[in-house]
C-alpha cells in the first residue's frame, strides 16, 4: 500500500503526517511525503528561499519516519501547477492507494468551505482522501 501525505510547515499538515506515519505503522505502507510549491501566477520561478525551506521541511520530516523506521519518500514538486492539480497528478503517476491531507477548522458557515488545495484533492483525486 502507499500513502501520499500532503505536506509543508503549517500545523494542518503536521497532524497529517502524524495520521500518515500511523497507518503506515499499521498497514506497513510506504509513506509518500509530497511537499509542492506553487509559484506565482503559475509560473515555475520560485525564489531560492522558499526552496530552501521547504528542503528543510521535508528533511525535518523525513528524519522523524526514519528514526521510527517507517518506509518513506520526500518528494518536492516545482512543476509551475497549482498545489491541487500538483499533488492529484502526483498520486496518478505513483499509483497512490491513499492521500491523507489537513485542514483547518472553520466557522460554522467556513465548514462547508475548504482550503482551496484540500478541497481540489478531495474533489479530484484517483483514490480515497481521508482529511485530518
Amino acid at each position: 500500500m502507499k500513502i501520499m501525505v500532503c505536506y509543508n510547515e503549517l500545523s494542518e499538515a503536521q497532524r497529517a503526517l502524524d495520521y500518515a506515519r500511523k497507518r503506515a505503522k499499521e498497514d506497513d505502507a510506504e509513506l509518500w511525503v509530497v511537499y509542492s510549491l506553487q509559484a506565482e501566477n503559475g509560473t515555475a520561478h520560485l525564489y531560492g528561499v522558499e526552496i530552501e525551506k521547504a528542503k528543510k521541511c521535508l528533511e525535518t520530516a523525513s528524519d522523524s519516519l526514519a528514526q521510527e523506521g517507517i518506509a518513506h519518500q520526500t518528494y518536492l514538486s516545482q512543476r509551475g501547477l497549482t498545489a491541487g492539480e500538483d499533488l492529484v497528478l502526483f498520486a496518478e503517476e505513483k499509483d497512490i492507494d491513499e492521500v491523507v491531507v489537513g485542514i483547518h477548522k472553520h466557522s460554522r458557515l467556513g465548514k462547508l468551505l475548504l482550503g482551496s488545495v484540500a478541497q481540489y484533492v478531495i474533489l479530484h483525486s484517483p483514490c480515497p482522501v481521508v482529511s485530518v
